[in-house]
């Protein structure tokens, strides 16, 4: 295989950038106009289906999902700890995340205060963990991130105990049980409940399957990853409307194309960029940019015109906190982890006469 495992996998930061993308406009299209209802009609029409509408913005967020399990993964198999990988997901999420929330709490104060959840609830956002608490979300495209972050607990707690060289049985059993979970309604029942949230086996098919691209990607050739990602597939049409499993299914073959190297034409600068600034899109763009399109609709601005000017604004705030916070904060945090670990090895090292001074 030609991809070299040594440098940035580009497609999957294209790929990421469209799914960021694609969450926009489902929100800012059919969404608001089930929410609030746009002063016209648009292109793409609101459903009254409540299933329907959801899975107009699980599609993309699927592929989110199928692209963590990767870059997880790969993340896991690089880092020398359990603490190592807990500073790298704190520095990739939480500045950004904590600015963002920032950003969407002054625009609910300022442009939809009736929306305004209790300061206490506020308060609790700013852990990221308010769904474990039973607290609301703030934005609720953080839901996402509540699944994500039972993911890299799982993620770690299998690091920690030592079995990633067992991912492979690991992840089949989880697909065994994800599939056993559906067929047998885990999901309606208040005990069996429980476990299927916690191992998010409503989501699994979707990152383990990214695990299982991962491992292909860097060589394994076993025949249980094939399994694997067949299973995966098969699960996809168990969790999800017949329409909506058809399409998702695509991104396995569009993962495929990625690891063996034939979707490099899709990597160019602005869809890099996009993928680039994904994160504080997703996390900035919909509350801020259902207010503004209410408001300016409100005084006279077309469908249209209004739609364009919330993604515009969601895209020039994403660019911001990425390069003004994201990535700065990314680098200091790290560097600052980077030195904490070696100034505590030197003390471990050093001499202990020279301890001793």
């Amino acid at each position: 295989m030609s991809v070299n495992k040594t440098s940035r996998f580009e497609e999957l930061d294209v790929l990421r950038g469209l799914a960021a993308f694609a969450v926009v406009l489902v929100h800012f299209l059919p969404l608001y106009d089930h929410l609030y209802g746009h002063a016209t009609p648009v292109f793409w029409p609101a459903s009254d289906n409540l299933e329907t509408l959801k899975y107009y913005g699980v599609i993309p967020v699927s592929l989110f999902f199928m692209i963590s399990g990767f870059v997880i993964f790969m993340t896991l198999e690089r880092v020398s700890s359990t603490a190592d990988f807990a500073v790298s997901r704190f520095s990739r999420l939480f500045p950004a995340y904590w600015v963002c929330l920032t950003l969407t709490i002054i625009a609910t104060a300022l442009l939809m205060p009736s929306a305004m959840l209790p300061a206490s609830d506020i308060a609790v956002n700013y852990t990221m963990f308010q769904r474990f608490f039973g607290v609301p979300h703030v934005d609720e495209v953080y839901w996402t991130l509540y699944v994500e972050l039972k993911f890299y607990i799982l993620m770690a707690l299998i690091c920690r105990l030592g079995w990633i060289g067992k991912m492979t049985h690991i992840c089949a059993g989880w697909l065994v049980l994800a599939v056993v979970a559906e067929i047998a309604g885990f999901k309606d029942h208040p005990v069996a409940y429980a476990l299927y949230d916690l191992l998010i086996l409503e989501w699994a098919p979707f990152f383990l399957s990214g695990i299982a691209f991962y491992l292909l990607w860097t060589g394994r050739r076993e025949r249980l990853i094939h399994a694997i990602l067949a299973g995966s597939v098969a699960a996809n049409f168990l969790i999800a409307p017949l329409w909506a499993a058809v399409i998702q299914a695509s991104f396995w073959g569009v993962f495929w194309l990625g690891i063996t190297g034939r979707l490099s034409f899709i990597i160019c600068r602005p869809l890099v960029f996009l993928g680039t600034i994904s994160y504080s899109l997703y996390l900035v763009h919909q509350n801020i940019g259902f207010y503004l399109i209410n408001w300016l609709q409100g005084h006279g601005v077309g469908v249209a015109a209004s739609i364009l000017c919330a993604t515009a604004l969601g895209l020039l705030l994403a660019t911001a906190v990425t390069f003004w916070v994201e990535k700065p904060a990314l680098r200091w945090i790290r560097q600052a982890w980077k030195k904490a670990k070696n100034s505590k090895q030197e003390k471990v090292l050093a001499p202990a006469s020279a301890r001793t001074i």
